[in-house]
Formats: structure tokens, C-alpha cells, sequence
């Protein structure tokens, strides 16, 4: 693969920066212990199904971000790496994996419970706004071999606005809105609580979602002609 050396795929100098991904999963235990104890209805304010993937794809959301505004600031300060897995890369990739993950349990959970709003397929109870879920998901994962390949042919850019690069960031920025549709879906729009207070600040979340696109000029980074 041009712009990357033989044998480095994952990086090395700074080895420190590595505990930064426990400190991203270290929320997850806390979390089910926490589920554990009270139960996720009533730790969420939702419906299972809906609670456990609303919150585990804040969690990833919020993973990738961090990882993807770190990246972009590595590159206008370094200009290229010369690994693959870097830190903030892998950070970026462990948060698309965690929207998937919110796609597996929500359906899961919908299924288990049987009364679940959502599509039959088969025996699976698949809730309305988890399909646009799962496809931003599998959008966003199968971004990265194709980005790696995009790479191998035309070596190693660094602006976000390659296809594969906006595939990856397009699909974590309108997550929101598919989370949002969730949230209507459970019906917390018109009960009390954290939940409905979540529901009313989406409107927010969606916005610094899609204001992403333009993190390269925020920061001054020079653009293309």
C-alpha cells in the first residue's frame, strides 16, 4: 500500500495514546452493571429495545467523533501517518462498530419482547427506525476496507473529502437523525422524564452531526482548489 511503510500497520511511537481506547470502553461495564441493578426500562425511561440502542450509539457516536476531530487535527498538524491503525483511527472504527452493535440489540431486544413495534422478518421483530440504523452502519463499515483499497490505489490523502472518507463520516452524521426517529418510534415524545428531555435536544445533536462536513474549514485547513 503506497504512503504506508511495510510491516507498520499499527502505530507505535506514542505507544501512550493507546489508553485512550480503554478509556472509550470503560463506560460499557459501568453501564450494563448499571442496567443490571435497575433494569433497563427504567434506567433508560424506553423500552428496551429502543433504550439500549439510543444510549450505545451516543456512546459510539461520541467515540467517533472524538476519534475523527483528533485524526483530522493529526493531519493538519503531521500531514500523513504512516500506519493504518492509528489511534484515532481505530477510535473512529470502534464507534462505527458500536452503531452496528446498537442495530443487533435493538432488533434482538424487539424481538425478545415480542409486543415490539417494528417489520416481521421471519422471526425477527426489526423496529421501523433501526433499518435506517443498520444501513448507516454497514454503510460506515464497509467505508473502511473500501477506504483502504482507495489507498492502495491512489495513495494517502489527507482530506476528508475523499468518497470513501464521506462515506464514513456521512453515515456517523446522520446517525442522529435515525436515533431521533427512534426516539419517536418508543413513544418518549409525550412522557416524562430523561428520555423526553433527550427528545427534545436531538434537534442539537442532529445539527453538530452534520456540521462535521465542514470540520477542515472550521479549523483553517487549506481546501482545494
Amino acid at each position: 500500500m503506497r504512503g504506508i511503510t511495510p510491516g507498520l500497520w499499527f502505530q507505535t511511537e506514542n505507544a501512550w495514546q493507546w489508553l485512550f481506547l480503554a478509556v472509550a470502553v470503560a463506560p460499557l461495564p459501568a453501564g450494563l452493571a448499571a442496567a443490571r441493578r435497575r433494569g433497563l426500562e427504567r434506567l433508560t425511561g424506553m423500552p428496551p429495545w429502543a433504550g439500549v440502542a439510543v444510549w450505545l450509539s451516543i456512546w459510539a457516536l461520541a467515540v467517533a467523533f472524538f476519534g475523527f476531530v483528533w485524526d483530522v487535527t493529526w493531519h493538519a498538524d503531521l500531514g500523513r501517518d504512516q500506519e493504518l491503525f492509528t489511534v484515532p483511527h481505530v477510535l473512529i472504527l470502534l464507534g462505527l462498530t458500536g452503531i452496528g452493535g446498537a442495530f443487533v440489540a435493538a432488533v434482538a431486544l424487539a424481538t425478545r419482547a415480542g409486543s415490539a413495534p417494528g417489520l416481521r422478518v421471519g422471526r425477527l421483530r426489526v423496529p421501523v427506525s433501526a433499518v435506517p440504523l443498520g444501513l448507516l452502519a454497514a454503510g460506515a463499515l464497509a467505508a473502511f476496507p473500501l477506504d483502504a483499497y482507495w489507498h492502495a490505489l491512489y495513495g494517502i490523502d489527507v482530506t476528508m473529502w475523499s468518497p470513501t472518507h464521506l462515506l464514513m463520516i456521512g453515515a456517523a452524521s446522520l446517525t442522529p437523525i435515525a436515533l431521533w426517529l427512534m426516539l419517536r418510534e418508543a413513544g418518549v415524545h409525550g412522557q416524562p422524564g430523561r428520555a423526553r428531555l433527550l427528545w427534545l435536544r436531538m434537534p442539537a445533536v442532529v445539527l453538530v452531526g452534520l456540521s462535521t462536513f465542514q470540520l477542515e474549514f472550521d479549523l483553517g485547513v487549506p481546501q482545494w482548489q
